[in-house]
């Protein structure tokens, strides 16, 4: 897509320092996350874990109240079960992986919008972030509707910049960027609030 050459140059103007130091913060947060493992903690956490379980086990109805109606969560812990088995590492993939492209986003964008350094300070600071590395191993939506939503906006943003020249590039940005909203919505209500700010 269009993010593609742009990444591209991106990566060949930083200097071989910076790219170690960009690794040294993905290792950081992955090693900070790790140490700082919390897993099920009993609360939302169980609902969750229970819809997914009904999921894999084949007794699913759909529900109406608030956590069970919350696919964008559920769907991708059924999808951990059923390749990685019922424990809790699993549980807590889906909200892991979301913390770690997250961190790539905020050093992407970073790196694009303001330079190297800067950049890199941003992924550190991100890396660090303690309300993030509590939510990294937790099974809860506050973190995978917050990457769902930093998906939207920087698709948006970048659509909004190519829709001058290249139009067709331009729309079906936007139209991604709405349908990482929308599951970031299924993933938690409040998240159609961002809409306000992008369209």
């Amino acid at each position: 897509l269009f993010l593609e050459s742009e990444a591209r140059y991106l990566f060949m103007r930083l200097t071989r320092v910076q790219l170690l130091a960009i690794s040294g913060v993905i290792v950081l947060a992955l090693v900070t996350r790790l140490v700082c493992f919390v897993g099920l903690i009993g609360s939302d956490d169980l609902t969750y874990n229970h819809r997914a379980y009904e999921i894999i086990s084949g007794t699913f109805e759909p529900q109406l109240n608030n956590q069970s109606a919350r696919a964008g969560m559920f769907l991708p812990v059924a999808v951990a079960f059923k390749m990685f088995g019922i424990h809790e590492i699993s549980s807590v993939a889906f909200p892991f992986l979301c913390g770690l492209l997250t961190l790539g986003l905020v050093l992407w964008m970073g790196i694009t919008y303001l330079g190297g350094w800067p950049g890199i300070m941003a992924g550190l600071l991100y890396a660090f972030l303690p309300i993030d590395m509590f939510h990294a191993t937790v099974l809860l939506p506050d973190l995978p509707s917050a990457t769902w939503m930093t998906i939207s906006a920087l698709l948006f943003y970048q659509s909004d910049r190519q829709s001058a020249h290249r139009k067709a590039w331009g729309w079906l940005g936007m139209f991604l960027a709405g349908l990482a909203l929308g599951w970031s919505y299924l993933i938690k209500e409040t998240s159609v609030f961002m809409a306000v700010f992008l369209f």
